[in-house]
C-alpha cells in the first residue's frame, strides 16, 4: 500500500477584481495538490514575470477584464524566460485580435495554457481540474473562443 503524495502545484493568482481574489482564495486555498502562494491585484502588470519568477510559481491564473499590449507583453515575457510555467487567462472582453495573440503565446513553451471567458468558468472544480491539467502541460481553449 504506497500511496504517492502528488506535488504541488504552486499557483499564483492576479485578479483585478477584489470580490474575485476572495473568491480565489475561498475556493483554492485547501485544495490539494494546490500550493496558493499568492492572490494579488492588477496594480503592477508590467513586473508579472518578475513576481511569478520570484514566487517559484508553476501556474499563474490571470483574470482581468479586457487584455491589453502590455498584459499579451508580459505574457510574452513570461513564455520566453520561463517556459514550463502555467497559465489560466481569463478575460471577459475580447477581439478575434486579441484571441490570435493568446493563441500564438499558447503555442510557445512547455508549459500549458488555458484560456477562458470568465463567464464560462462557473464551478469551482472546473477551474480546479483546468490548473491541474495546465501545470501537466495542457492547452485548453474555452469552445467560445474557438
Amino acid at each position: 500500500m504506497d500511496q504517492t503524495i502528488p506535488k504541488p502545484v504552486k499557483l499564483y493568482v492576479v485578479e483585478e477584481q477584489e470580490i474575485y481574489r476572495e473568491i480565489y482564495k475561498a475556493a483554492l486555498a485547501s485544495r490539494t495538490p494546490l500550493e496558493l502562494l499568492q492572490i494579488s491585484g492588477y496594480r503592477e502588470i508590467n513586473r508579472l514575470a518578475d513576481s511569478v519568477s520570484a514566487l517559484g510559481a508553476d501556474v499563474l491564473v490571470l483574470s482581468t477584464k479586457r487584455l491589453d499590449i502590455g498584459i499579451i507583453e508580459e505574457l510574452e515575457r513570461i513564455r520566453a524566460n520561463y517556459p514550463r510555467i502555467g497559465i489560466v487567462f481569463l478575460l471577459m472582453f475580447y477581439s478575434t485580435q486579441d484571441i490570435e495573440s493568446l493563441r500564438r503565446l499558447a503555442m510557445m513553451g512547455d508549459g500549458g495554457m488555458a484560456l477562458f471567458l470568465k463567464q464560462s468558468m462557473d464551478q469551482v472544480e472546473q477551474l480546479y481540474r483546468t490548473i491541474l491539467a495546465v501545470s501537466q502541460g495542457q492547452v485548453i481553449l474555452d469552445p467560445p473562443l474557438a
